[in-house]
């Protein structure tokens, strides 16, 4: 686990001791000999996935996984390419738009997912709404535009005052997935605010070189980054 990884672990403890965070949600291994088909789950410290992004710069390669991770199929060296998560407020929207690109997935109240940088847009009663119009294109999977194969997609155009229901963005470091996980940022979840770290995001993962190697594949997974008893989200 490099650097980053043992910082966040330790800010996560450090706000548990204050109170700001219920003490199950600090990283504490349940099992250290835990394992799931074959997998060790024990050196997860208390998330569902641990990364390193030294042992290939530019890639957040999973180095760790939970019970829950490992059975939902992600494995240690799979490579984490995208996270998909709802808005927490305008500096966490901002961050979205600085990290993804023009690489984002979006999806809008009412609408399918869309690709393209991060329309304009701010915070308001709870929502991110956009400001100006936009062009953005269809695309069928979250991760359309991180496949260099596939056509860009139809244009569509953005009115303003469309809502942004979530935002899949791209990550290439450790320090970007915690950003865009933004665990202490609250999220409206079944009627709840929970903090980020709680709430089940979509994970997209590539395996064996995927996409330049035509016999990869890529995995998605539903999981909260936070190994903790985080209820199970809707089917």
């Amino acid at each position: 686990m490099n650097t980053k990884t043992v910082l966040f672990s330790l800010s996560i403890i450090a706000a548990a001791v204050a109170g700001q965070v219920p003490a199950h949600a600090a990283p504490a291994s349940a099992a250290s000999d835990a394992k799931v088909a074959g997998v060790n789950t024990a050196d997860n410290r208390g998330f569902s996935m641990t990364y390193d992004d030294q042992y290939k710069p530019g890639s957040v390669v999973v180095s760790g996984v939970s019970k829950a991770a490992a059975a939902a199929g992600v494995r240690p060296g799979d490579v984490l390419a995208m996270i998909c998560t709802q808005p927490a407020n305008q500096g966490h929207y901002d961050e979205l738009a600085k990290i993804a690109g023009d690489k984002a997935a979006v999806q809008f109240v009412g609408s399918d997912y869309l690709h393209g940088a991060l329309p304009a847009a701010k915070w308001e009663h709870g929502q991110e709404i956009t400001t100006q119009a936009e062009t953005m294109h269809e695309g069928a999977m979250r991760l359309h535009s991180l496949l260099p194969w596939i056509d860009p997609g139809k244009s569509v155009p953005v009115n303003t005052g469309a809502v942004v229901a979530n935002v899949c963005a791209p990550v290439h470091t450790a320090l970007e997935a915690t950003e865009v996980v933004a665990p202490f940022d609250g999220r409206s979840y079944n009627g709840q605010e929970v903090f980020g770290g709680r709430v089940p995001m979509k994970y997209v993962f590539f395996r064996n070189g995927f996409p330049a190697n035509p016999k990869g594949s890529f995995l998605t997974a539903t999981l909260p980054s936070w190994n903790t008893d985080a209820p199970t989200p809707a089917k």
